[in-house]
This record gives structure tokens, sequence and C-alpha cells, in this order.
């Protein structure tokens, strides 16, 4: 989100009656429990004001926060599937570029026939819940619960591919033509 951060100075003048409170005219008012102010100092505050994105700052922010509130304010725009793509394409570079990512094997080919439209079987015997993202052509996002198989057609073409489950990433590159078949596990080793 972007924000704008407004400045509120409030000056504390001096007093001389012991008990008179002193009132600022501002959001923030604190009580004086002093007899009295020696000096004047100014007291900043910043308030957060949200501002609204338009349709056309959002689709060329790489703020994930940002294309997600746009998404959630506003369900019904006419481009709202092309800003999904978008977030999927930030995301998917987002998590490339995390140096905690590690490496996607490749997927494993069922035939050697070239299609305009590929397919991917992905298993998830993960423990977990699994996202795969696909940024490319298309950019398509699948959810596979745990022990269930998903099949997501894209068109074919080069894709980033990003897994997710289990609070770790892994993500690598394919050129996707035809049919595919995966099976997502995360493998734990002992020191």
């Amino acid at each position: 989100m972007k924000y704008v951060k407004l400045l509120l100075i409030c000056l504390v003048l001096s007093c001389n009656h012991e008990e008179e409170n002193v009132v600022i005219n501002s959001p923030i008012v604190e009580e004086n429990t002093s007899a009295q102010i020696e000096e004047s100092k100014p007291v900043l505050v910043e308030i957060p004001v949200e501002i609204e994105l338009t349709y056309e700052e959002v689709i060329l922010s790489q703020n994930i926060q940002d294309i997600k509130n746009f998404i959630n304010k506003n369900p019904s725009h006419p481009d709202i599937d092309n800003l999904k793509k978008h977030l999927i394409d930030v995301e998917v570079d987002k998590i490339m570029r995390d140096e905690n990512t590690g490496q996607l094997p490749q997927s494993d080919r069922i035939n050697s026939e070239y299609s305009d439209v590929s397919t991917v079987s992905i298993k998830n015997t993960t423990g977990c819940d699994l996202e795969v993202r696909y940024s490319g052509q298309d950019s398509k996002m699948i959810l596979i619960h745990n022990e269930e198989v998903k099949t997501i057609s894209l068109t074919s073409g080069q894709y980033k591919i990003v897994a997710s489950a289990c609070g770790l990433n892994y993500a690598g590159r394919e050129n996707l033509n035809g049919s595919y078949s995966n099976t997502f596990y995360i493998s734990r080793t002992r020191y």
C-alpha cells in the first residue's frame, strides 16, 4: 500500500498554573501531569493515509500487497483477470529472487508429440498444501491438497515455475510443449 505520511506538530505552551490542563487541537492529546512545562517542544505524529491506486498504477506495480488490495476491492473490474495474472508473475519473480528458494526438478515428459496446449499432472505428497505457480504465456496458480492429484492446462511455451509447500519454496524454468507429470514431495535429511 502506498501511504502518505502526515506530520502534525503540536506545540505545548508553557503554563503557570499547577492543576490546569492544556488542550491541544490534535487527534493525540497527552495530559500534562507536571506542575509546569519548562520549554515548548514540537511533537511529531505520523498518521498513515491510504491512497487508492488506479488500475493503470497497479498493473505496473511490483508490490504484491498493492495488487492484492486492488483485486479485493474491485472484484468485478473488467480487467481483473489481467491483474490476477500480473499478481502471479510478480509472486513468481519475488520467490525466484529469494536466496532461500530451492531448485525445482524438471517435469517428466509423458509423450514426445508437440502440442499447442501442454498439460501437467501434479501429485502432492508433501504432507502440506501445495501451491504451484506458472508464469509465462499463461500465468496460473493451482492449489493441490496433500495426497491429491490435479491437472493444469497451459499454452505451450517457456515458463518460470514456483512450487510452495510446508513453508518452503522451489523454482525452475521449463519449455512446456506436450504432456507432463510431476510428483512433489519433500525429503528431509537428518544429520
